[in-house]
């Protein structure tokens, strides 16, 4: 296990936070996204700033290879964004994008410091990324926000599973062994036998 000083908790703790502000976007109709994400004045004469999680899910959608973002709230009071890329290539596009690499440069982060999975081999597979961050709880990091816990997740699909009328993961990730249906699907006829 690493050791982790309190500066590198802090500039984690300050782009998660970014992150975490994209979940307010999943229950919001998109025209009011829309009015929150502009810099024109409001109905009161103030400038607004710009909604930093708005900013990032653009980014993410944005970035080629990049399938799917959604944000997601667990039951524990976990905050993340999810984003599903086609390969490690795709992945490293969203590292080196000018979204991130602001968001980096705003926690005095550098991403030419580190190279993005620089110890993964299989660069084919499909990378499930989640950002999570936990507000509250017992054990807070050092930092302005009561933040107790924060992860950067990568994950790559089995070939295995089933869904019926669509799955959380992007159709274009294709497994063999994934079992799949659809309610609205024609109806195959009858085969008929001879008895």
């Amino acid at each position: 296990m690493h050791r982790i000083n309190a500066r590198s908790i802090a500039a984690v703790s300050i782009a998660l936070l970014l992150t975490a502000a994209t979940l307010g976007l999943s229950n919001r109709p998109a025209a009011q996204t829309t009015a929150q994400t502009s810099n024109q004045p409001g109905p009161d004469s103030q400038r607004q700033a710009p909604d930093i999680g708005a900013l990032l899910i653009k980014g993410l959608n944005d970035t080629d290879g990049c399938l799917k973002v959604i944000t997601a709230q667990t039951s524990e009071g976990t905050n993340t964004i999810i984003a599903w890329f086609e390969d490690k290539a795709a992945v490293e596009n969203w590292y080196y994008s000018p979204t991130h690499t602001r968001t980096m440069q705003m926690v005095g982060a550098d991403p030419e410091n580190k190279k993005p999975m620089a110890h993964v081999k299989d660069a084919d597979a499909p990378v499930m990324v989640m950002a999570s961050i936990k507000l509250g709880g017992p054990n807070p990091l050092p930092g302005p926000m009561p933040i107790s816990q924060i992860s950067i997740e990568l994950y790559t699909p089995l070939d295995a599973g089933a869904s019926i009328n669509g799955r959380l993961m992007p159709e274009e990730i294709k497994l063999e062994h994934f079992n799949s249906a659809r309610t609205d699907a024609p109806a195959q006829p009858a085969v008929q036998t001879d008895d």
